[in-house]
């Protein structure tokens, strides 16, 4: 089962607008011929780097040392490696005792979309294979550091020292996030966060599994058309497991519409095999900023503090619960209570209080 949020864009569409631009590119081919040497590189038959299953390392992508300890972790020192055809990123276990693991790496272009491949391996020979839904636009990565509202961690930013990894400028970029997490005592899944454009940013996001030696992409999510904003944290859970917490928000640009913010904790089911939405999750610990009649009021406020409110939601004061009155007030949740309260401390007009977002 697949657990799906939103309709997803083909990134072609993105990519080659022009047909001009299409056709000169054709013509740059060499010959038939190197076009299937391009589509069929990194394909399922060849090896990888990987085939030592020495333990995980610690150095990582979007999963510092310091933060996962204990938690499965992304590989990326020695990356990027060309091997047979594919530019390898990453290695991430797929299996608590890492006999499974996960690669990713980017493929061979044709017409600047290289597809980033999802590789499961067994002692470095692919098992199978599978993309992420955007492609890279190069096949010359570098790291990039993941800031607040990159499309990682919760609204008051990611985990700290978090890295991703660049494709591409301006038009052309595309980032791309790497994390590992333990969704049962068996299985882990790899969590595969990306952003695209310029001037008006977009983020993706994927969650990949595998079943009897096979890849699955067992959950997506896209955003929608305007000012939207989506991001996934890995938060444990009271079972010993790890869960997706998707946040999808909307900053509405109408002066009297109040802004939308979505949590949704999904968690791995082993009878369904699937990422299924955890019905009326509890509530999140937010740094509140309170006493605005309406959200234009909110959003002044906001805007005269940019530097220090920039990241927080305009939103109905009902939702931080009865210790608000009627009216809106300005929220920034986060997993980690502290760092909501921290998030906000430079706030000098009027000084933030901690308390508890509901869903409604």
């Amino acid at each position: 089962m697949v657990v799906r949020y939103g309709a997803s864009r083909p990134f072609s569409e993105l990519r080659m607008s022009a047909l001009p631009r299409i056709v000169r590119t054709i013509a740059r081919l060499a010959s038939s011929v190197a076009l299937v040497n391009l589509l069929v590189a990194g394909g399922c038959q060849q090896s990888s780097p990987a085939a030592t299953r020495s333990t995980v390392q610690a150095t990582t992508a979007g999963q510092p040392a310091a933060a996962a300890a204990g938690r499965p972790q992304v590989t990326t020192a020695g990356f990027p490696k060309t091997v047979d055809g594919r530019v390898v990123l990453a290695i991430a276990p797929a299996t608590p005792d890492n006999t499974l693991q996960y690669e990713v790496a980017i493929g061979g272009c044709m017409l600047k979309e290289c597809p980033v491949f999802i590789s499961l391996l067994d002692a470095g020979k692919v098992l199978d294979q599978t993309h992420t839904k955007w492609p890279s636009t190069t096949r010359k990565p570098m790291r990039e550091d993941i800031t607040p509202g990159w499309g990682v961690g919760d609204p008051a930013g990611p985990p700290e020292g978090m890295r991703a990894w660049m494709t591409g400028e301006e038009e052309d970029y595309v980032g791309t996030s790497v994390r590992a997490i333990a969704l049962s005592g068996g299985i882990h899944g790899l969590l595969i966060d990306q952003r695209s454009g310029f001037e008006h940013l977009k983020r993706h996001h994927e969650l990949f599994v595998h079943y009897d030696r096979h890849l699955q992409r067992a959950w997506s999510a896209a955003e929608r058309t305007g000012p939207a904003w989506t991001s996934t944290a890995i938060a444990p859970t009271r079972d010993g497991r790890e869960a997706v917490v998707f946040f999808e928000g909307f900053r509405d640009p109408l002066p009297d519409q109040a802004d939308t913010l979505k949590i949704s904790w999904l968690q791995w089911d082993d009878a369904r095999q699937a990422l299924v939405p955890q019905a009326a999750s509890a509530s999140m610990a937010a740094s509140v900023i309170r006493g605005f009649e309406t959200p234009g009021a909110a959003r002044s406020a906001q805007s005269t503090q940019r530097d220090c409110l920039g990241a927080f939601w305009a939103l109905p004061a009902r939702r931080v619960g009865a210790a608000a009155k009627a009216g809106f007030v300005l929220v920034l949740p986060s997993l980690d209570p502290e760092r909501a309260r921290a998030s906000a401390a430079c706030a000098t007009d009027r000084k933030p209080e901690l308390l508890r977002l509901t869903q409604n």
